[in-house]
């Protein structure tokens, strides 16, 4: 980069050779815009957190780069101003433009350069839309800056919504959970905690990571946490104490998440030895029933219910 420094050196300006960018981030909001003849550009927008994308083949900067055709010597308009024709002239019969002047005498030697918006409004940013690009990313391996990919934005624009990465976790948890059916609270209290624990399952299998997700989060998702007040109620009424009730709801919520993270586990083991008697288990749990399906979770549910029932005070 060359750079030419004129007195007054508020008048300053930099001159870029063939192979060089220069980029300036001025006009957009102050200074004056002034168009430099003889000299390649590539306008793109930064306003409201978007880029215009439309990448090229020389890396010159996070989000610049020039096009092929910007290094050929062929000129490029790929929005150009609806008064010039394809050699810079106005169209024949179309009346002058008050800015035509700014461009006359660019002709075929230079490329008069606006990056072309893609179709449609760009996608407004809100909570719910980066939560929602965090679960299909991988709500338990999603990092901010692959958020912002996925939405073709800077990731430091993400923190306008978001505290932080935990913070974007808990978010996205809550859409997952929320999303799903969870029972009515007048059940029975078995059947009630039976069917907390289907509905957890269906999230995770939904969502593939949640459990894993659940187990990292600095707090729990709050349409879960929304829901557990009837539950403990509805199970106290049924002839537990309170404390007793609060311990059967969470527990179930934590059997599952954890049995659902447990069976991810055995199955990438399953990958890593293709010969089951090569698996290094101990005998009691070399069955079908701990590698199926749900492995043990219906029977430790099983277990506890019975266990439970022991503790219900029946009038």
């Amino acid at each position: 980069m060359r750079c030419s420094t004129p007195m007054p050196p508020w008048r300053a300006m930099a001159m870029a050779i063939r192979d060089s960018v220069t980029v300036s981030i001025a006009a957009l909001i102050s200074g004056t815009f002034r168009l430099m003849s003889r000299v390649r550009r590539d306008v793109v927008s930064m306003s409201a957190g978007f880029r215009s994308e439309n990448p090229g083949s020389r890396s010159t900067s996070s989000y610049v780069r020039p096009r092929d055709a910007n290094l050929s010597g062929i000129p490029v308009c790929s929005m150009s101003p609806s008064y010039l024709g394809v050699d810079g002239a106005p169209p024949p019969g179309d009346p002058p433009h008050e800015d035509q002047g700014r461009f006359r005498g660019f002709g075929s030697r230079v490329g008069c350069l606006l990056m072309e918006r893609k179709p449609g409004r760009p996608r407004a940013l809100t909570v719910e839309v980066i939560a929602h690009a965090a679960l299909d990313d991988g709500v338990d391996t999603f990092s901010m800056p692959s958020v912002a990919r996925r939405l073709g934005v800077a990731h430091s624009g993400l923190y306008r919504y978001v505290a932080d990465r935990d913070d974007l976790l808990v978010r996205a948890m809550d859409i997952a959970f929320d999303s799903t059916t969870w029972p009515d609270a007048e059940l029975p209290w078995d059947e009630l905690l039976r069917e907390i624990g289907e509905s957890t399952w269906r999230a995770c299998d939904a969502h593939p990571g949640l459990d894993r997700a659940t187990q990292t989060a600095p707090r729990p998702a709050p349409s879960v946490l929304a829901r557990m007040p009837q539950w403990v109620a509805r199970v106290e009424e049924e002839g537990f104490d309170a404390a007793d009730a609060a311990v059967a709801v969470e527990f179930v919520l934590a059997l599952a998440l954890d049995c659902s993270s447990q069976m991810g586990r055995l199955r990438r083991i399953r990958e890593r030895y293709p010969v089951k008697a090569d698996i290094p288990v101990a005998k009691p749990y070399d069955t079908d029933e701990v590698w199926e399906g749900r492995g043990l979770y219906d029977r430790k549910l099983a277990i506890f219910l019975a266990g439970l029932e022991t503790r219900r005070k029946i009038s």
